[in-house]
Formats: C-alpha cells, sequence, structure tokens
C-alpha cells in the first residue's frame, strides 16, 4: 500500500480512509469494499453535529504527514500504524465560526482552496513549503463546501467559490444550495457526503439521485470519467457525514 500522495484524489484502489462517523452504514459499506476506515471523534471542541466530521479533525497533506485537531489521540496512534507522521495543531479548535474551521482547507491538486485568516498555522506553513497555490476564500467551511472530481474539477453550491476556482481555471459545476442532510442544521454541503474510492469512482453517503441537481452532478462526473456510488440505500437523501478522505492505496 501507498499513500494518497494527492489528498482526495487517489490514483489507484482506496485501501484506508479517514471517516466521519455520523452514519454507522457508511462504515460497513467502505468496509465491506475493503476500505479500512479510520474514524474521528468525538471531539470535546466542536459541537454534537460537527465533532465526528473528519473534514474538520483532519487534513492529509499527502506526504505521510496528517494535521490533526488536538485531543484526537485514538486516530494518532492509528495512523502511526500505518506509516504516517500525525501532527496535533498547537491551537485547539473552537466550538463556533470561525475557530472551527483551521483544517476545513480544500486541497485540489497544487492547489489550497481556504480562508487564510483563520486556517492552522501549521496548515498554510505546509502549503507554502510545497510551492501549493493558496486561494483565499472567504467560504472557511471550503473542504465541506466542494466535491473535488479532479485537479480541474469540482462541484459546489457556493457561489464564492465558483467565481474563485472559475478564475483559477477549474470547472466549476453550480448546484443548487441545500437538498443534503446534517442533523441538527438545516442542511448540508456536498463535499461532506463524499470521497474518492478510486481514480474513477466517487462515493456518496446517499443517493445522487435524490438532489434536484442530481442528473447536472452524474453527466459533470461522467465528463471527467468517474461513476458514483451510493453507501447508503437507493433512495435515501444525501447525508453530509464529514467527508471521506482517502490516505492509502493500493
Amino acid at each position: 500500500m501507498f499513500p494518497v500522495f494527492v489528498p482526495n484524489l487517489p490514483t489507484k484502489r482506496v485501501s484506508a480512509a479517514v471517516v466521519g462517523s455520523i452514519d454507522p452504514r457508511v462504515i460497513r459499506s467502505l468496509e465491506a469494499m475493503g476500505v479500512w476506515t479510520l474514524t474521528v471523534g468525538p471531539n470535546r471542541s466542536l459541537p454534537a453535529a460537527l465533532c465526528r466530521h473528519a473534514d474538520m479533525l483532519v487534513h492529509p497533506l499527502g506526504n505521510r504527514t496528517v494535521l490533526v485537531a488536538q485531543g484526537e489521540h485514538r486516530l494518532c496512534n492509528e495512523l502511526s500504524g500505518f506509516g504516517f507522521s500525525a501532527v496535533s495543531l498547537k491551537k485547539e479548535l473552537a466550538p463556533h465560526y470561525p475557530g472551527d474551521i483551521q483544517l476545513n482547507a480544500a486541497r485540489i491538486g497544487r492547489r489550497l482552496v481556504c480562508n487564510v485568516e483563520y486556517t492552522a498555522m501549521e496548515l498554510l506553513q505546509a502549503a507554502r513549503q510545497m510551492e501549493l497555490e493558496i486561494i483565499d476564500v472567504q467560504q472557511g467551511y471550503a473542504k465541506c463546501s466542494l466535491c473535488i472530481v479532479s485537479e480541474e474539477a469540482v462541484i459546489t453550491a457556493d457561489e464564492g467559490l465558483e467565481r474563485a476556482l472559475k478564475k483559477a481555471g477549474i470547472d466549476v459545476l453550480k448546484i443548487i444550495p441545500g437538498c443534503i442532510r446534517l442533523p441538527g442544521y438545516g442542511y448540508g454541503f456536498i463535499g461532506g457526503c463524499c470521497g474518492k474510492l478510486d481514480a474513477s469512482t466517487m462515493a456518496f453517503a446517499g443517493d445522487v439521485n435524490t438532489h434536484p441537481d442530481g442528473k447536472k452532478i452524474l453527466a459533470f462526473l461522467e465528463k471527467y470519467g468517474v461513476c458514483s456510488c451510493n453507501l447508503l440505500q437507493e433512495g435515501e437523501k444525501l447525508l453530509d457525514v464529514g467527508s471521506i478522505l482517502p490516505i492509502m492505496q493500493e
């Protein structure tokens, strides 16, 4: 097994992933597909609805180093077992915006999309050392808000992200906001309900066809040679579980 060198974009079949543990059926489905799941939380720094969201608590850098929020001792031990160096943030997450978004940045190939003002110092330093292009956006929940299809293609419901990423030369499918479940909140986000399991498979927690823009989403994925798979039941509405973050591949 090898690390996923470009975070969010595996090139081979994923063998291990850090996963939000909101719905145990997602874990069971992934494990049935041969994916070893590393779960996060519950983290005492975040409210109950978000304390198990991987995209709030973890950020793989793609070089066998993973940044993690304070308090994730079990996850750090599990990551070490896979040969990763887990680096805890010096600053504790806060339960409310903007103190909760330190790790919620979206890595898209050689770009890091984030609200620079509130992103973890450790993450910004790592991005600069790797000479990534940092795209500063107002949307602090950048990873939650983006389904990362390829290095040049994303799906989002956020107009600010759409504008910024189109300006950066990325193909953006803009979908209507809402229509995704997030218990405790009015709605969730497209990035939080999915993650790639290999170069050509995007896994969703729920049925894409239940979304009003489902056909557009599937057509956009097909445009980039990607198919979808549902980790829940057919006809079940999409669920924001806090992302599926692939870390190891065959």
